[in-house]
């Protein structure tokens, strides 16, 4: 019994011993882990080096009392070293930084200056130097050159018809500022107008690009211009060629029953091309059947008419047009009786010679068969004339079949008959009514 509790007692000393190590392993363990946290993050001794930091110039303003400016000088690079806590440096790269040089207190004339680089050093952080304790700095004379702007057109392989017309820019001369030797190799301001893609009138924004005599670009952070682009509008046309038609004002005659030559056959056209794209560039010539005729034959010259803002090859075309076989002509003699009125209006007293008169009508040979004097009248409007009317006037006259084939016929020709408007007298009920 006392020997089981001996050994009981040995294996609990034996754990206390145990756990007593870990505890002390376990300390040292932390202890180091904070003495490397305190060293590597938090230790106020810690450097960081931050390599090529630009150095900017400021106060370049006060050159222009003394007419100078800047031709080398700007993106000059230093190397800054910081101290501090690495938990800050970490944070930082070489964009945070502000690095300057001030030119304010340089002299006023041309040539080379050294000037001091302050660093802008942040927040929890020393400075403990940079890599150039001054920048160099360039200074000429300031001069200023007003230029023509040339324009030239790249990619202008336009669609087939299509064509650039000539574009009106807003200004025509670039203004360059800067330093005398960086001025005098600027010997062009061009206007690069890429064609690629455009179809049709477009406003259009391009740039202004300086060259020297060589025809390489000009790129320097020294030279200013005015404008650096420019607004505009290309205008783009485009000729198509239209063919020429007819259309017979009354629908009686038709491609059909007549033959239509148009010389010109067609035209070309040229206009906006947005426009041109449209199309319904050139109306319709039209043709009267009942006065354009001589006989089965029409020849007339005639005026081309278009749509507003296109312009055409030619303005005139003569159109013959000759009536087929299936169409037959007949003149046919009326009575007086024949010839009617309507719209009298009230008040309006008229006489007329109730003379005989030659009716010409067109149709086919059963249609102008079937016709007789008798029915074939024709008829006065007299609506447009009001009371008291005085004195003689031709009034036109309407034409009218009375057979069932008189949507068959059509009259040709103009038919007016002398009307007299007489002041009411006591004749006045002898007038045919």
């Amino acid at each position: 019994m006392a020997e089981e509790t001996l050994q009981n007692q040995n294996k609990a000393e034996k754990r206390d011993r145990l756990i007593r190590n870990l505890v002390k392993v376990l300390c040292v363990i932390i202890a180091f882990g904070l003495w490397i946290y305190v060293m590597m993050v938090e230790s106020p001794s810690y450097e960081e080096t931050f390599y090529n930091v630009m150095v900017d110039l400021t106060n370049t303003d006060s050159l222009k009392q003394n007419n100078l400016a800047v031709y080398s000088g700007y993106g000059n690079l230093v190397d800054v070293t910081l101290s501090g806590k690495k938990s800050v440096l970490s944070q930082l790269t070489a964009a945070n930084l502000v690095v300057t040089a001030d030119i304010s207190s340089v002299a006023g004339e041309s040539g080379r200056y050294n000037v001091k680089v302050n660093v802008d050093v942040p927040s929890g952080c020393k400075l403990v130097g940079t890599s150039s304790e001054t920048v160099s700095v360039y200074l000429d004379q300031s001069s200023e050159k007003v230029m023509d702007i040339t324009e030239r057109r790249i990619n202008t392989n336009l669609p087939e018809g299509s064509a650039v017309g000539t574009i009106e820019l807003p200004v025509d001369k670039v203004t360059v500022t800067g330093p005398s030797i960086l001025l005098a190799r600027v010997t062009k301001a061009v206007l690069d107008i890429d064609m690629a893609g455009i179809t049709k009138t477009t406003t259009y924004t391009a740039k202004i690009t300086l060259y020297d005599e060589s025809d390489a670009k000009v790129e320097n952070p020294y030279l200013d211009y005015y404008p650096k682009e420019v607004s505009f509008t290309i205008p783009v046309s485009k000729t198509v060629s239209v063919d020429l038609g007819v259309y017979f004002k009354y629908g009686f005659l038709n491609e059909e029953n007549t033959e239509v030559t148009i010389i010109p056959a067609s035209v070309s056209v040229t206009g906006d091309a947005d426009l041109v794209n449209r199309g319904g560039l050139v109306d319709l010539i039209e043709i009267d059947e009942k006065t354009d005729f001589n006989g089965s034959k029409c020849n007339m010259m005639v005026a081309l008419k278009s749509v507003d803002g296109v312009t055409l090859s030619t303005g005139f075309a003569e159109v013959t047009a000759v009536m087929g076989d299936s169409i037959r002509t007949r003149k046919i003699t009326i009575s007086g009786d024949n010839i009617s009125v309507k719209g009298l209006n009230e008040g309006v007293h008229y006489e007329f010679d109730k003379v005989s008169t030659e009716v010409t009508l067109i149709g086919t040979m059963e249609a102008l068969s079937a016709v007789s004097a008798d029915d074939v009248i024709i008829e006065l409007d007299l609506s447009p004339y009001f009371g008291p009317t005085t004195g003689t006037y031709l009034v036109k006259g309407t034409v009218k079949v009375n057979t069932e084939y008189g949507d068959q016929l059509l009259d040709v020709g103009s038919y007016e008959i002398p009307v007299t408007f007489v002041e009411h007298d006591e004749n006045e009920d002898n007038q045919d009514q």
